[in-house]
């Protein structure tokens, strides 16, 4: 596995991946969702809690495969698809 170097702007190293893995909420999901990259995204809900306007959105992450509850679930999408 190679880690990224934080000496690369973000968006140039993603040209070096296939697929971004992110497991907190943060703004690099969102740059790579614009950037139209393949993402998977992973946290407890438990622990990031949505209002209510912010929600519906993260349940279509879910329900189109790209957000998931937990790393194995996230783990095994990754290895559905390559």
């Amino acid at each position: 596995m190679q880690l990224d170097a934080l000496s690369v702007p973000f968006l140039k190293s993603m040209n070096n991946y296939c697929l971004y893995v992110c497991d907190h909420l943060s703004t690099t999901y969102l740059e790579a969702l614009s950037a139209n990259k393949p993402t998977i995204l992973f946290w407890s809900p438990e622990a990031n809690k949505m209002t209510s306007d912010a929600e519906k959105y993260f349940e279509l992450l879910r329900s189109v495969g790209v957000l998931f509850d937990s790393p194995e679930t996230a783990a095994e999408a990754v290895n559905n698809v390559y």
